[in-house]
């Protein structure tokens, strides 16, 4: 059995009160990703969804909540719609997935299905990173 996890996160609170949000679009995907492992053992647990804040740092109440059961060793999968959704800043980001792996949880993408156990699919995940904190910088550079 391998439990499992969700993480979302929006960065604004702007389009949150419509009928069907980021959000809950989010979940649902990585639901149906997880649904559709079940063969493999999968199950899911809960989602930890943080609104209204930035990857740009960790400081997030549900990322951190979501960090504690991880070294309760409560959840082996956390599943997110895009690996940006976790950090959007490289140092985080592989701080992150380095604290999550040494709790015994790996990190699936609905989005971007890379097999993180040859080094290619390593490579390709640590590149998104790389791609998440330029976008943020880029965000970041358009509105001032």
């Amino acid at each position: 059995m391998r439990r499992a996890v969700i993480y979302s996160r929006k960065s604004v609170f702007k389009g949150l009160d419509q009928k069907y949000n980021s959000l809950e679009a989010q979940e649902d995907m990585a639901k149906s990703f997880i649904h559709s492992h079940t063969a493999e053992g999968w199950i899911y647990l809960r989602t930890y969804s943080d609104a209204g804040l930035s990857g740009s740092n960790t400081n997030r109440p549900a990322l951190q909540e979501l960090l504690a059961a991880a070294r309760r060793k409560e959840f082996e999968m956390l599943v997110v719609f895009k690996l940006d959704r976790l950090a959007r800043n490289q140092r985080d980001f592989l701080n992150l997935l380095d604290e999550l792996a040494q709790n015994g949880v790996e990190v699936a993408s609905v989005s971007e299905p890379f097999d993180t156990s040859t080094y290619m699919g390593r490579a390709m995940r640590n590149l998104l990173g790389v791609f998440a904190e330029m976008e943020r910088e880029m965000i970041s550079e358009r509105t001032k």
